[in-house]
């Protein structure tokens, strides 16, 4: 489910939702929508103290074109901080459990270009909404080989929680989105 937190209002539906994952024990990942106008620690932080009631959760950063600028040196940088950012809380174990980032290669290459930094130190949830399961149609791109596809993104399916199209795969998860 998602549990908007934008605008910093927790919705209270939302969190009922929240809780009832809490207490059935359904894995939660936290996605990071990047505020590219906005200091990548900061929001890191901010989103540490709302998701202070959860174990460690794994964290994605996404990658996606609607959420960054033209400037693709810029969105490097960006994605290096926030990056920083969550492995420092990771080294405290604090929050993050696991860092993914959730992109495909077109969104990849529009937001970063050519850029191959992060294949061997960071895992990739690969959206390919093609509802087929399997890896097998993979093709590397921003260094990620194909042991480094943590996850595929393979159709849109409802959540265990139902409250919103999670829009993710049946790996038995919940979402949450800031």
């Amino acid at each position: 489910f998602f549990f908007q937190a934008e605008d910093g209002i927790r919705d209270v539906e939302r969190s009922r939702g929240l809780e009832m994952c809490i207490r059935d024990r359904i894995k939660i990942g936290v996605y990071v929508n990047p505020c590219i106008s906005c200091d990548p620690f900061r929001q890191i932080k901010d989103l540490c103290v709302q998701i202070a009631i959860l174990d460690p959760v794994e964290v994605f950063i996404t990658v996606e074109k609607k959420f960054f600028g033209a400037n693709q040196g810029a969105n490097r940088e960006f994605i290096r901080r926030m990056i920083a950012a969550i492995w420092n809380y990771m080294k405290e174990k604090q929050c993050f459990s696991r860092l993914m980032i959730y992109t495909d290669e077109w969104n990849w290459k529009e937001v970063v270009g050519p850029w191959e930094d992060f294949g061997t130190s960071v895992e990739l949830w690969w959206k390919s909404i093609d509802h087929n399961p399997s890896k097998s149609n993979y093709k590397p791109f921003g260094g990620w080989k194909i042991d480094k596809v943590a996850y595929k993104h393979h159709t849109n399916l409802k959540d265990y929680c139902k409250l919103d199209d999670a829009g993710m795969s049946s790996y038995g998860w919940s979402q949450i989105i800031f």
